[in-house]
């Protein structure tokens, strides 16, 4: 606030352009406390200097301009005092209430806008949330497709490996019956000449035994052929025994 003090001199003209200024001294009346201490004030017109307090509401205060000593002056000192002014503390709690009041229309404002982005917020999670749920949905049809697809693939290629692999076993079965028929065929014969050729050697060797035998009952029998022997008997008994395999030849 401002406090003021006019001095005039003994003629009673206005005591204009003091110099120094006026030294402005400011109690607090009821702490007794000396707050502004001799601090200069300034002139504004016709005698009269002012100071700029800044006042606490609800405090009293008591001032002094103290302008020295000046010849002809008719008093030295103005002094003064000044009531709480609860004004300015009405004026703040207006202003507080004002600035509430546009605080509370930021904030719902703001608030809106914190409700409008969780709309928006919430709108874009189910959205997400689909468009996840649509992708794993095609994804897992996909998947179940292609693995459909590769079962048949599969399939098909056992039955097509398993129809090869009976042909080449039928196969193989046709071509060892055929080597064990031509081996078995081969066999017989080889084992019919091989009977052949030993039947012919046993022949000979038979035939040569019994050449032999016969030369060797020959010289035994020579040798002991006797009238009324019995090597004569045994020679007679040979003899008819040749002429009988040579009938009917």
């Amino acid at each position: 606030m401002w406090i003021t003090a006019t001095f005039y001199y003994d003629d009673g003209t206005p005591a204009t352009g003091l110099s120094p200024l006026p030294l402005v001294y400011i109690w607090n009346i009821g702490t007794k406390a000396l707050i502004i201490n001799g601090l200069s004030s300034e002139e504004i017109s016709n005698g009269t200097y002012r100071y700029w307090f800044d006042e606490v509401s609800g405090q009293a205060y008591h001032t002094l301009f103290d302008t020295g000593v000046v010849s002809e002056l008719s008093g030295r000192y103005s002094i003064g005092d000044s009531e709480p002014d609860y004004n300015i503390a009405i004026q703040n709690i207006q202003t507080t209430s004002s600035n509430i009041e546009t605080y509370s229309i930021e904030l719902s404002g703001t608030l809106q806008t914190v409700k409008t982005n969780t709309e928006t917020i919430e709108t874009s999670i189910t959205n997400l949330d689909t468009s996840v749920t649509n992708e794993i949905l095609a994804l897992s049809g996909s998947l179940n497709t292609n693995i459909d697809d590769s079962e048949t693939v599969l399939k098909n290629d056992i039955l097509a490996t398993s129809g090869a692999l009976n042909t080449s076993i039928t196969n193989s079965t046709n071509t060892l019956s055929n080597i064990i028929l031509a081996t078995s065929g081969s066999l017989v014969i080889d084992i019919q000449n091989l009977s052949g050729v030993l039947m012919n050697e046993l022949t000979t060797v038979y035939t040569g035994v019994t050449e032999v035998a016969g030369q060797v009952w020959d010289i035994i029998l020579t040798q002991h052929v006797t009238t009324g022997t019995t090597g004569e008997a045994l020679s007679n008994a040979v003899n008819a025994s040749n002429d009988f395999k040579g009938y009917g030849k």
